[in-house]
């Protein structure tokens, strides 16, 4: 039982506090009747972070409690392979959970078995430094006596890792005889 001049205690929730910061208040009772208070507010985690390689699908100013903000990784990145998007949000502290995109990688790099061809020393190097990432490079030479089809003077092509994970296609060197026949 409450009485004149006598104050009831509260406490917010979690991931709510007061305009002062607080997170409890009191009220008195005067002449039988609580005084009124503003109440407790979600607390705010100001504006979304910039996450690297990830874009915020809307343009928030401020998140509150218990909110969340989407993003999406850009090409060439992922959340954990599969999953390219992934939402973040306020915590009860006023703080926003991770998140965060990483590379796609494409493993080993395609075989050249049967195609004439060889890496050059540049892929070697790459290859066997790192992973290989979305949007990188591996050069590769016809060997002596070898060319591709489509262009008898070109003598080294490109694969690349691709956005998905996936190397683009190998090309095969032809012997130089062979290619004068057909062309």
């Amino acid at each position: 039982v409450v009485v004149h001049g006598m104050s009831t205690s509260y406490e917010c929730r979690p991931g709510y506090i007061l305009e002062s910061g607080a997170t409890s208040f009191s009220i008195e009772c005067n002449n039988g009747v609580f005084g009124s208070h503003g109440g407790c507010s979600a607390r705010n985690c100001g504006a979304p972070p910039i996450i690297q390689h990830a874009i915020a699908s809307a343009a928030l100013a401020t998140v509150s409690y218990p909110n969340g903000v989407e993003y999406d990784c850009a090409a060439g990145y992922t959340v954990d392979g599969a999953v390219s998007a992934f939402e973040i949000s306020c915590q009860e502290d006023g703080s926003f959970s991770d998140g965060a995109c990483e590379p796609v990688l494409c493993g080993a790099p395609p075989a050249l078995t049967n195609t004439h061809a060889e890496w050059t020393e540049e892929a070697l190097w790459t290859i066997d430094s790192e992973s290989i990432k979305a949007f990188t490079s591996l050069q590769y030479r016809c060997m002596e006596g070898f060319s591709f089809t489509a262009s008898p003077q070109a003598h080294s092509r490109n694969v690349e890792c691709r956005d998905n994970g996936q190397y683009s296609a190998v090309q095969t060197c032809l012997p130089r005889s062979e290619e004068r026949r057909v062309g």
